[in-house]
């Protein structure tokens, strides 16, 4: 039996934790997508920083082509994350984030920068009908589309 975590509480994979409103899953994709298309933004020195601003991307070695969709029906519906890698030319990931979970972004920035990518590879897991291949951690991860 798989087991997952959202902060205090543990769940069947099976079993979605919360179910979002449309209105609710909107407001979290674009506020990822907006992660994603601006990265983080650094002010430059001495000036304010509508004039000065350097991006850096938000998660280092994935590429600018990341598309932050909604996905899913009924009370699986989630918001996902559709993105390269640098690592792996070609291959198209997919990452699926709890409802509800304003740092799920940060989550995913920080197994993807430590590896976790990397080691799932190393299991050649096979693209959906898509073309996807959908990242293997996480609560939602392992779930259908």
């Amino acid at each position: 039996m798989i087991f997952a975590r959202t902060g205090r509480r543990a769940y069947h994979l099976a079993v979605p934790p919360y179910s979002a409103s449309s209105t609710e899953l909107e407001r979290q994709r674009a506020r990822i997508d907006v992660l994603f298309r601006d990265g983080w933004i650094l002010p430059g020195p001495d000036r304010p920083p509508e004039t000065a601003r350097q991006s850096l991307p938000f998660i280092k070695g994935v590429g600018d082509d990341a598309q932050v969709i909604i996905t899913g029906r009924g009370a699986r519906q989630c918001v996902a994350a559709l993105f390269s890698h640098q690592s792996f030319p070609g291959v198209r990931f997919g990452h699926r984030f709890t409802p509800g979970d304003k740092h799920a972004p940060i989550w995913l920035k920080e197994e993807i920068e430590t590896g976790a990518l990397h080691r799932m590879m190393q299991a050649q897991p096979a693209p959906d009908d898509a073309g996807i291949v959908w990242t293997t951690w996480g609560p939602t991860g392992a779930s259908d589309p």
